[in-house]
C-alpha cells in the first residue's frame, strides 16, 4: 500500500520524478562499494536517488531507481545512471588479450581482458552470474586475483571451442 502511495507520488505526472529500470545484475554497479558510487550520484546531480528493494514485477528481478529532485537535478542523475549503465554493458563486451603469437588462446582455452569496475557484474551477487555463465556454457571460468596494469583482470576460459564462444557471448 505505501508502494503504490510511493508510486503515486513518483510518477509520470510529476515533472520532479522519474524512474530508471535497471537489471538486477547491474544494481550493484549503481550502487558500488560501500554505497559509494550511489552517494557520488546523489552529491554530483543534486538528486535523491532509492533503489527499490523489491523486483518491479513478479517474474522479473528488475529494480528501479527512483530519482526525485528539481526537474535538472533529476535530468542529470538520470543522464548519469545510464551512462553508469552503458559503461558497465560496454565493459562487459571484453578485448581479447594477444598472446605473443598474436591469438589470445592458452592450452584448450581463451584469455580475456575484463575492466576491473565490470568484475562484479561478471561475478553476480553471490557468484550467481559467473557459476549460471559457467553451467549454461560447460566452460570453467578462472578470474586472476591480480594484474599487473590494476585496470583490467584477465579471465581464463577453459573447455571445448564451443563452450568457450558460449561463455564468452553470455
Amino acid at each position: 500500500d505505501a508502494i503504490e502511495k510511493a508510486k503515486e507520488r513518483t510518477g509520470q505526472a510529476n515533472p520532479n520524478a522519474c524512474s530508471v529500470k535497471v537489471p538486477y545484475e547491474l544494481i550493484g554497479m549503481v550502487i558500488g562499494r560501500g554505497g559509494e558510487t550511489i552517494k557520488e550520484l546523489k552529491k554530483e546531480s543534486g538528486a535523491r536517488i532509492d533503489i527499490s528493494k523489491e523486483p518491479d514485477e513478479e517474474g522479473s528481478q528488475d529494480r528501479h531507481v527512483n530519482i526525485t529532485g528539481p526537474p535538472e537535478c533529476v535530468e542529470y542523475a538520470k543522464k548519469m545512471v545510464e551512462e553508469l549503465l552503458g559503461k558497465s554493458k560496454q565493459g562487459l563486451r571484453v578485448k581479447t588479450e594477444e598472446d605473443d603469437n598474436g591469438n589470445g588462446s592458452v592450452a584448450g582455452g581463451r584469455v580475456i581482458k575484463v575492466p576491473l569496475q565490470s568484475i562484479g557484474v561478471l561475478i553476480g551477487k553471490g557468484g550467481e552470474t559467473i557459476s549460471k555463465i559457467q553451467k549454461d556454457s560447460h566452460a570453467r571460468i578462472e578470474i586472476s586475483r591480480d594484474d599487473k596494469d590494476g585496470r583490467e583482470r584477465s579471465v581464463t576460459i577453459t573447455g571445448s571451442g564451443e563452450a568457450i564462444e558460449k561463455a564468452i557471448r553470455a
